[in-house]
This record gives structure tokens, C-alpha cells and sequence, in this order.
């Protein structure tokens, strides 16, 4: 499945449920590993490029600057296993982000909210 395509179809949700339009992230969709660049004292790219299944929920998040979806998968954590990191947190998904003006429209309960798309 394309990535885009994903992002692109929870944006479409989103601005369809509550007429706020995001903006796409910074980076092509991915599933973020960690935010440290060097682990374990050896250069990120385990398993770079290569293909890895993801199980992903279908609720929305939010924050005040973000939406995701929560990942899993068994690939994951053998990639944070090998550098070092703990197992057990699960990856997310960045599906769009807020524009600086719609953040005070849509506010986050309990630091996120969810929201489950309906079928077109």
C-alpha cells in the first residue's frame, strides 16, 4: 500500500470532519525508529530501504501540533532491538501537522484526541 495515499485519504477525513485543512509533514511518510541519529556507537541504517510490516490502527491522534497513527510491528522492534533501545514502546505514523492559526480551533483533551473516519 502507498504511504501517501494513507496519509493522504486521513487528511481528507480530517478536513472533511472538522474543515481544518493540514499540512502535509516534513518528511515522506515513515515510522519514526528514534530521534537519536548514532546508536550503540554504530551509523543508523539497519535494515535501511528494506521493506518491514507495519500493523497500523485505524483512530486518528492529535496534539497541538500533530496527527498520527499508532504502528506496531514485530520488524520494529527487532530494528530498536539492535540498536539498543527498549522493545516495548510502540512507533507512530505522522499523517499531517496543524497550521500555526489552526491550533487554537481544535484543542487536545488530555494531551490527544481520536477520532475514527467514516466509510465515503
Amino acid at each position: 500500500e502507498n504511504g501517501e495515499d494513507l496519509a493522504a485519504y486521513y487528511r481528507y477525513w480530517f478536513k472533511k470532519t472538522f474543515f481544518i485543512e493540514l499540512l502535509k509533514p516534513n518528511y515522506d511518510i515513515h515510522m519514526t525508529i528514534s530521534k537519536v541519529h548514532d546508536l550503540n556507537n554504530e551509523p543508523f541504517g539497519y535494515l535501511n530501504n528494506k521493506d518491514v510490516e507495519l500493523n497500523v490502527t485505524h483512530e486518528l491522534f492529535w496534539n497541538n501540533d500533530y496527527l498520527w497513527l499508532n504502528a506496531f510491528s514485530e520488524d520494529w522492534k527487532a530494528i530498536r532491538k539492535h540498536y539498543g533501545l527498549p522493545e516495548y514502546q510502540n512507533g507512530h505514523i505522522t499523517i499531517g501537522k496543524f497550521k500555526p492559526y489552526d491550533k487554537v480551533n481544535i484543542k487536545p483533551h488530555l494531551n490527544h484526541h481520536c477520532f475514527y473516519p467514516e466509510n465515503d
